[in-house]
């Protein structure tokens, strides 16, 4: 076939994936990747709140701590991680859009074994 032949393909606009992340208390010794939250359904009155992401996640590990700093408005929170012997900080956002997921330890492995870089890959 000669090139002037060849059908164009059209293009496909890329699409973010979007991730469902949850807006909860870290457990010690539990797993976890973080995101911000970039869209959020139902209200706090109706308990039935839920938050996406189309932010890059990133696998923090385990949750070793909490730490909360100053006061009222002028308060701040981050958490302590531990990962494959590094230590991990979130910081937490102003707004209040900091989330998390909790993996499973079977899903762990794959981060820690450098077969996974961005969670949002396999979404």
């Amino acid at each position: 076939m000669e090139p002037s032949s060849v059908p164009s393909v059209p293009s496909v606009p890329s699409v973010p994936c979007e991730v469902e992340v949850f807006r909860l208390t870290p457990r010690i010794d539990k797993y976890y990747a973080t995101a911000t939250y970039t869209r959020k359904t139902g209200t706090w009155s109706q308990k039935n709140e839920r938050y996406f992401t189309t932010n890059p996640i990133r696998y923090v590990g385990k949750f070793v701590e909490g730490v909360t700093t100053g006061m009222g408005d002028g308060s701040s929170h981050y958490d302590i991680f531990e990962n494959n012997g590094n230590t991990e900080l979130v910081h937490y956002t102003y707004d209040g859009t900091t989330c998390f997921i909790e993996l499973p330890e079977g899903f762990v492995n794959l981060f820690e074994l450098g077969h996974v870089d961005n969670f949002a890959i396999l979404s």
